[in-house]
């Protein structure tokens, strides 16, 4: 069970995964469920649960579909066959619809602790004819910061935008293949908030650039 679900996770790399309909796998979900428990434990993959709260602490809802990610995004690579794409690609978001780019900013902000790390997560909202997904949610002090990792206009940014009405601050974060700026942003309901925008590459120095823009 656990090699098929090795040569299954690499076409599900952050995405929110159903343990029941995991692959097309013929397991039963307990199966499916032990076998990511053991890969999770032996830090081959990561489970990130999704969370409502917009202040911390991250609690992670288990009762519902995790995020599937590497946490060597080498071993996804290779099992893709996508080494050269990088040599030419002009924006990381292109490749493989911007899965591999979400692989490599949350290896990166992970890897800046070794004990102690921060609990992650990522904001869902399911409400009655309409969803909202934020791609992180980054424990800072008193805050908890939304993070998007994508290219795009600031105005496509809609369910930060949900994020932000909700919350308690005004700073977000966008890493993409732009360079550092800051926006100020306003939302459908008008909340005014700034917006850090970081290059793919400063995302494990997430902290120290927060410790600059939240004063």
């Amino acid at each position: 069970i656990i090699r098929q679900i090795i040569d299954t996770v690499p076409q599900m790399v952050d995405e929110r995964i159903n343990m029941a309909k995991f692959g097309a796998l013929a397991y039963k979900s307990a199966d499916i469920k032990n076998g990511l428990a053991a890969l999770q434990q032996a830090q081959f993959i990561d489970l990130v649960y999704p969370t409502s709260h917009t202040a911390p602490p991250i609690i992670g809802d288990p009762k519902k579909r995790p995020r599937l990610h590497y946490l060597d995004v080498g071993l996804l690579n290779f099992q893709l066959g996508l080494h050269h794409q990088y040599l030419t690609v002009t924006d990381l978001n292109h490749i493989a619809k911007g899965a591999l780019v979400q692989q490599i900013v949350n290896q990166e902000i992970k890897a800046q602790y070794y004990l102690n790390a921060p609990n992650r997560g990522f904001w869902a909202r399911d409400e009655k004819g309409t969803s909202s997904e934020l791609d992180l949610l980054y424990p800072f002090g008193k805050y908890l910061i939304p993070v998007e990792i994508k290219s795009g206009a600031t105005g496509t940014l809609r369910s930060l935008h949900e994020f932000m009405d909700r919350c308690n601050h005004t700073y977000a974060v966008r890493f993409y293949g732009g360079e550092l700026k800051i926006d100020t942003v306003k939302t459908r309901t008008g909340k005014v908030y700034k917006l850090l925008n970081l290059p793919y590459f400063l995302s494990g120095w997430l902290d120290q650039y927060l410790n600059w823009f939240c004063k």
